[in-house]
């Protein structure tokens, strides 16, 4: 699957976005969604997509579809959009720019369990914009746009707190984590990382526990 502003009508750009699915080696859009879809991914036989639409292939899904029985329907109540789904050590996150979800308040991070959302630990920035989520060292440990209680962008979870990874996070007001990853029993930090802000690196950083 591929996801993204695919367009396939720039003439009405509000009503063409698709995903595109790889089949027998050919590519195929979807039906039009209400706004672009970022992210997916199947867990455990369901498929979940996920991003900003408002319509999904006609039908008033907001942010987060999943296909059950081979029929698409809504997965949850989330006011904001979703930046990426990821399992996680066997568990289902949802990721974004959400403050609610059905009805909880909630900023940025979900879990799925027994078939709701709950809400994971307790991002308390005004503006989450979660981007991506690892397990490192036994802990949680999350990056995107979160500022809050004086350090920003790049946390972890310790005993059902967030806080951040090195006295920080990131330094620099127009700093944001993205991508995480772990090599070598290291963890990775991409995004918007400026060096002479006083990070470590500029662009991507190495923390080693």
């Amino acid at each position: 699957y591929c996801t993204g502003a695919l367009i396939q009508d720039w003439g009405q750009p509000t009503q063409s976005f698709r995903y595109a699915a790889l089949l027998n080696g050919n590519w195929t859009l979807s039906e039009p969604l209400g706004n672009v879809a970022l992210t997916v991914v199947n867990f455990h036989d369901t498929l979940f997509v996920g991003g900003d639409f408002n319509t999904f292939g006609g039908l008033p899904i907001v942010h987060l579809a999943c296909r059950v029985n081979g029929v698409w329907q809504a997965c949850g109540n989330f006011n904001a959009g979703i930046n990426r789904m990821k399992v996680v050590d066997g568990e289902l996150y949802a990721l974004g720019n959400f403050s609610n979800v059905d009805g909880l308040p909630c900023k940025g991070i979900v879990k799925r369990s027994g078939g709701d959302w709950v809400i994971v630990g307790d991002l308390s920035c005004n503006q989450c914009r979660v981007g991506d989520l690892v397990k490192y060292q036994g802990r949680l440990v999350a990056s995107g746009i979160m500022p809050f209680n004086g350090f920003r962008h790049v946390v972890q979870l310790v005993n059902g707190a967030w806080q951040p990874v090195g006295p920080q996070g990131l330094y620099g007001g127009f700093d944001g984590g993205g991508p995480l990853v772990i090599y070598h029993g290291d963890l990775y930090l991409g995004g918007s990382i400026n060096i002479n802000a006083g990070n470590a690196g500029h662009g991507l950083m190495r923390w080693d526990g």
